[in-house]
């Protein structure tokens, strides 16, 4: 989370890896996706981590900054 946008906007990763949302923004961030993960309100310097169990293609979003939009496609 940095310049109100998710970097990489997308990312690639396996089953059992961990994905790390760290918000290095001066502006508070969340990122959510129903039914898979849910950040909370990251302040800067924060950070949440997720550990995906299944395969899939998981579109999510700020809704806090509604043009900040992410993908993760678990394999």
């Amino acid at each position: 989370m940095r310049n109100v946008t998710f970097a990489p906007g997308e990312l690639e990763v396996a089953v059992g890896d961990t994905v790390e949302w760290k918000n290095v923004d001066i502006v508070r961030h969340d990122a959510f996706r129903p039914g898979a993960f849910e950040t909370g309100e990251l302040k800067p310097g924060e950070r949440f981590i997720w550990v995906p169990s299944d395969t899939g293609s998981y579109n999510y979003r700020c809704s806090i900054h509604a043009r900040m939009r992410g993908k993760i496609v678990v394999k």
